[in-house]
């Protein structure tokens, strides 16, 4: 008998993990990061915008470069507290000899501290402009090879910081005021982590002068800077980030 209570509890167990599986799921598709994303140029909300990029190194690069093409890039490389003098020194000139690097800056300490630092125990960083987005990648491999780079406790991982911020800042200056999208319908299709969203109908509305809400027109939409219909996304840690948006890198690769 308690054999049998004991099978029925496991089962109610693993259809109630099921359950809540699905929903969280359904909770939090890929067309919602899209919706986000759109809501973020509704608003000019800068912040709420990065949250739907994908933070991977592969895939920043590529974001910067469509979200704000032409623009000076930059690297904040938070370095390791207590180095020598002759240990920057050295740094300085083996990063500043590198293909990618424009301008080389070394910054004491920092105003924002990242995560798990104190404003008490900021470390000194690198500022380094690069001489194009593209550079990005190499950049980074780079970069991380270097033992004076604080190594993040919570990834493990080197910590190397693109701010994507500049070109978050750049694509919303330039989009629509007080742009409004409505009735929207997307295409999704999806496997395992990867998901590919496209815009297949909507509407756009805009302030006019008088404060009105109006609808963007046909010759509008066609300037409208980089206004993306598809975008690629992945998952990551349970939540979907965009990637790239295919159809704006279309239109760049045909002017």
């Amino acid at each position: 008998m308690l054999r049998k209570v004991l099978i029925s509890v496991i089962a109610v167990a693993v259809v109630a993990g099921f359950i809540v599986l699905i929903v969280l799921l359904a909770a939090n598709p890929p067309q919602k990061t899209v919706g986000n994303f759109l809501k973020a140029i509704e608003k000019g909300d800068q912040a709420a915008m990065t949250e739907t990029l994908s933070p991977d190194a592969a895939d920043i690069s590529l974001i910067v470069q469509t979200l704000a093409p032409g623009s000076t890039p930059h690297i904040r490389v938070i370095l390791k507290d207590g180095l020598s003098a002759a240990q920057l020194e050295e740094l300085q000139k083996a990063v500043g000899s590198m293909p990618e690097v424009a301008v080389i800056e070394y910054v004491p300490n920092k105003a924002a501290s990242p995560k798990g630092i104190t404003a008490n125990s900021a470390p000194p960083e690198l500022d380094i402009t690069l001489k194009s987005a593209s550079y990005y990648t190499s950049l980074a491999g780079r970069l991380s090879r270097r033992p004076e780079i604080l190594v993040d406790p919570d990834t493990s991982r080197q910590e190397i910081i693109f701010p994507v911020s500049g070109a978050v800042r750049d694509y919303l200056s330039k989009a629509f005021k007080g742009a409004r999208f409505t009735d929207l319908k997307y295409k999704v299709t999806s496997k395992d982590d990867l998901a590919t969203v496209i815009i297949l109908d909507g509407k756009i509305l805009k302030l006019d002068k008088n404060g009105k809400m109006v609808p963007v027109t046909s010759s509008e939409f066609a300037t409208m800077r980089m206004f993306p219909i598809g975008y690629t996304l992945k998952k990551r840690d349970g939540r979907w980030y965009i990637t790239s948006f295919p159809n704006v890198q279309a239109q760049k690769q045909k002017q």
